[in-house]
């Protein structure tokens, strides 16, 4: 009877152990059941794990580590920019308004009460004196100002916002002049690609106050509409139907029918 060494077992499955131990845990395994099955155990374990495929991380999750990553590396982002530039720059319009104020209030020092203020020519400066109801409280400029500023950063603001939406909004009403049917063909291919990206479809009153007189006989959603000349015969063109594969719908300005085959 002897005391297990399972620990030297497990080295001697792994072939980590030479000389006097390797030899000596060989012993063990050939005279001992228990550390037999223990070497048994471990070299079954080995086998299937060697016969395993390689752990690989899926997309979501390489996408998530990268995220994590460029966010931890990422330098941090000023706090109160915004705040500091618009500060600076009412405190800039402040202060200019102050060299004026402050420029009236020397000059009128200088001319010493008089009407007038004598130049070195000989001639006359027009009345700089500043009178006391005609000075503007400081905190009151520096209010004035602030405020001019943050209204001034609004409308940017809402201007970049309302042209943004303008150019992120798809073009499904489109009028050309006269065209044949090859370029009729190119028009409805960069149609169908603005079709897609829509969010809704046309409403009927929005395509007949387009042009589209039409728009009322067509019975199905109005994804997309070209107003043209084709081969000379005005023609209103509906993209209608499932918006990955619109039909196209060709009818006569004149009479709403359907152009002859």
């Amino acid at each position: 009877m002897h005391d297990h060494d399972l620990d030297l077992i497990a080295e001697h499955a792994s072939g980590l152990l030479t000389g006097a131990d390797e030899s000596r845990a060989a012993e063990l395994v050939r005279t001992c059941e228990a550390c037999a099955v223990e070497f048994a155990d471990h070299s079954h374990v080995r086998t299937l794990l060697a016969s395993a495929p390689a752990p690989t991380l899926s997309e979501f999750e390489r996408t998530r580590l990268r995220r994590s990553v460029l966010d931890a590396m990422a330098p941090p982002k000023p706090a109160g920019a915004p705040w500091q530039r618009r500060f600076l720059a009412a405190a800039g319009a402040v202060a200019a308004i102050f060299v004026v104020v402050a420029g009236i209030g020397i000059v009128g020092q200088m001319s010493g009460g008089d009407d007038g203020l004598t130049l070195a020519d000989g001639g006359e400066a027009a009345d700089t004196t500043a009178s006391a109801e005609a000075l503007v409280p400081f905190d009151q400029l520096t209010r004035d100002a602030m405020g001019e500023q943050a209204a001034d950063e609004d409308a940017d603001l809402r201007f970049e916002a309302d042209d943004a939406a303008a150019t992120a909004m798809p073009q499904l009403l489109v009028e050309v002049g006269e065209i044949d049917a090859a370029v009729l063909d190119s028009v409805l291919a960069e149609l169908s690609v603005a079709v897609m990206d829509a969010s809704e479809p046309l409403g009927v009153e929005e395509a007949v106050a387009f042009g589209a007189t039409c728009a009322f006989t067509v019975e199905d959603e109005i994804l997309g509409l070209v107003l043209a000349t084709v081969d000379g015969v005005s023609s209103q063109v509906f993209l209608i139907g499932d918006r990955t594969e619109p039909i196209v719908v060709i009818l006569l300005s004149s009479d709403c029918s359907p152009p002859a085959p």
